[in-house]
Order: structure tokens, then sequence, then C-alpha cells
């Protein structure tokens, strides 16, 4: 997406700045971020907008499908009125990532909701991810909450999209699935060297040095597209470097969980040009990633392909694929889903 001022400059700075120390593990407050995520969740699913409010910090940035909201009475509406076309909603979580340091928590999951006109009575199944940052309330604000939600940017994937009877169906099978034998953990200053050095490594055209950082059965998975191995990885950046140029990735944040050290979520500025249209633009992007043996394995991205530059036909490999996602991505490219 074309990110605002807000999503993209250093006015956020203060919001993603490194926090104070916190312990390495922290169960109390971990319980509590989690606890904060499940009610909201709970709120969506059942489409109570009150709910959702209570959980808000007056000042909320909130995020989503481009639209960008600051306000606790601003966000509210908003849903109110996104929650009327719904007469169904359900939400299946994939995985959470808790930082309990930096009080973020980073969650992937599938969407299914029935649209009030839906025709046939048919699911839309989604797949959306959500970074939440939160704030501790204080006795005026909450005195029931230890936490307030200060930032929800929510990604929906807007190139899958798949079409169920009923909730009984069952969910797809993951694309990925993690190492078992992941090496001995990086710290998180060492993840962030490391994705710093592949996202400079890009932007710089790099792709021996790119090849280097990632392992040797890293899956890169984009939204319209799903790269297997280094082979077609490279072919894939390869690919990318012939369409675009100029490309500028700025690191916003990197979460981690002290509990499970193997992944991590990215969120970044993407800037490039496309040599077609001539057109340069930002993309606001959220990465869920794993690192194994010292080495990115997995980088799975979400970010507005509608109003970004990059264009599906200018991707490697878009036309090729034949699994249940990418027969997704075919049905969402001829607009058979609704925003």
């Amino acid at each position: 997406m074309t990110t605002s001022p807000r999503s993209g400059s250093s006015a956020n700075a203060s919001f993603w700045s490194s926090p104070p120390h916190y312990p390495a593990h922290d169960p109390e407050t971990r319980h509590s971020l989690e606890d904060m995520v499940e009610t909201f969740m709970k709120g969506f699913e059942t489409r109570d907008h009150h709910a959702i409010a209570n959980l808000l910090h007056d000042n909320v940035h909130y995020m989503y499908l481009g639209e960008e909201l600051d306000g606790k009475g601003q966000v509210e509406d908003s849903l109110r009125k996104y929650f009327e076309q719904f007469s169904e909603i359900k939400l299946y979580k994939r995985r959470m990532l808790v930082d309990t340091r930096q009080k973020l928590v980073g969650t992937e999951f599938y969407a299914r909701w029935l649209r009030s006109n839906s025709p046939g009575g048919m699911y839309e199944e989604r797949q959306l991810a959500w970074l939440f940052g939160m704030k501790p309330a204080t006795p005026s604000s909450s005195p029931s909450l230890p936490y307030l939600l200060s930032r929800c940017l929510l990604w929906m994937d807007p190139v899958y999209c798949n079409h169920i009877r009923d909730l009984a169906t069952p969910l797809p099978t993951e694309v990925w699935t993690p190492s078992l034998h992941p090496g001995t953990p990086l710290s998180q200053p060492e993840v962030d060297v490391l994705i710093q050095k592949k996202v400079d490594a890009f932007s710089r055209e790099d792709v021996n040095l790119w090849l280097c950082l990632v392992d040797d059965d890293v899956i890169m998975h984009p939204p319209w597209d799903i790269l297997r191995g280094k082979m077609a990885s490279t072919e894939g950046i390869l690919t990318y470097f012939q369409n675009y140029h100029g490309t500028q990735v700025t690191s916003l944040l990197t979460l981690s969980d002290e509990t499970q050290p193997q992944f991590f979520v990215h969120h970044q500025i993407f800037h490039t040009t496309n040599r077609k249209s001539h057109k340069a633009g930002d993309d606001v992007d959220y990465v869920f990633g794993e690192v194994c043996n010292g080495r990115i394995r997995y980088w799975r991205t979400y970010f507005d392909t509608k109003a970004s530059v990059q264009k599906a036909e200018l991707t490697h490999g878009f036309s090729s694929q034949s699994s249940q996602i990418e027969k997704c991505i075919l049905r969402r490219s001829v607009g058979e889903c609704q925003e």
C-alpha cells in the first residue's frame, strides 16, 4: 500500500523505539498481553465494537486495508460500520508471538466470514496478520485492565481467498512447517542484525550475499507467489530486479518471543519503482519468519497488493503454481472475492 506520513515517517519512531530492558521472560506480562489479544479477537468474532473500544487507548492508532485512523472514537465508529456487512465471523489462530519486553504481539490467523449479501450462503476464507502494541493502563483510563491497545495494525492477504460451504471444512494445510532442527537460537540483537543484512542485500541487489543469509530450504511467500528453495528464490529475485529498481527497505521493528526464539515478526516499509509504469510507491509490510541454524528459512510477507506498484504479472512463477493456495490466488485475480 502507499503509506501515509504516519506509517512510514519518523513520526512513529517514539512508539517503535527501543524500550527499557525488562526481564528476559515475564510470565505475568505475557499472560496479560495474550488475554488482551484473545479478548480483542473475541470482540471481532462477535462483531462487538463496544467490547473492542473498551480495550483501546484514547490515542490508539489503527490500520486496516489501507485505512488509518487515530483515536478511540474514530476506530469504534469504523468497526461498527465494518461489522454491519457480516452475519458471522470466525477466527482461527495459526500462531502468536508475544514480546514481553516491547509489549508487542504478532499473530496470524484464518478468518471465515459470511457476508450479509453472500450468494448461496458461501463463507469466504481469508488469511490475516495482526500487530498489536500496548501501553500500561492507568486507574483513570481503565481500572480493570493492566494494558490498553495503543496500536492495532491489521493486514489481510488480498490475494488469498477461498470459498467454503460450512465451517466444518478443514483448514488449509500450511505451505511451510517449522524445522525440527533449528539449531542454537540467536539472540534478539543477532536476529535484528541478520534481518538487516538480508534487507540491505536486497536493496543493493546483492544476490550472492542474500543467498548466504538464507537456508537451503528457504521458502519465500509473498501474497502472490511461493518460492521453495534457493534456486526458485534466486529466479524470483532476478525476476524482481528485472521489473523494479530503486528498492529501499526501512526496518521499523522486530518482535521476538522468548518462548519461541526461532521465530520473529518484522515490520518494514518497502519502497520500490516499477520499471514498466515508472511509478514509485511504499508498501507497509508484516513479515513472519523463521531462523534455522543462523539463516532465514521462512519469510512470509503481507502487504496491500491492490495499492502496490508491484504487480502479480511481473512476479516469477505466478502463472505456474498449482496448489490450493495458488488456485485461490487465481480466483482472487479475477475478482471473485470482496475486500
